[in-house]
């Protein structure tokens, strides 16, 4: 199976298992409660936090940002859309 293939299927989860899926693959990479990486997201997620109140980042609804993902998946495979 291509990751491409695997992607299509993952994506087409409910959110829930998306999400779980999403937490195992990157504890396969770093271990869950690193203090490295859970500094990491704590900085970005304060960084993106303050420019959304800045009105300086916008928030895109998550069933924007799969169809965006989707149509990317489809273009790249040279797919026609559904």
């Amino acid at each position: 199976m291509t990751s491409e293939a695997l992607l299509a299927e993952v994506l087409a989860l409910p959110v829930q298992d998306r999400a779980k899926f999403l937490r195992d693959v990157a504890a396969s990479i770093e271990p869950a409660g690193s203090p490295d990486v859970e500094e990491k997201w704590a900085a970005e997620i304060a960084r993106r936090l303050e420019l959304y109140r800045e009105g300086k980042l916008e928030a895109v609804p998550p069933e924007q940002v799969f169809a965006n993902i989707r149509a990317k998946l489809r273009e790249a495979r040279g797919d026609s859309p559904s």
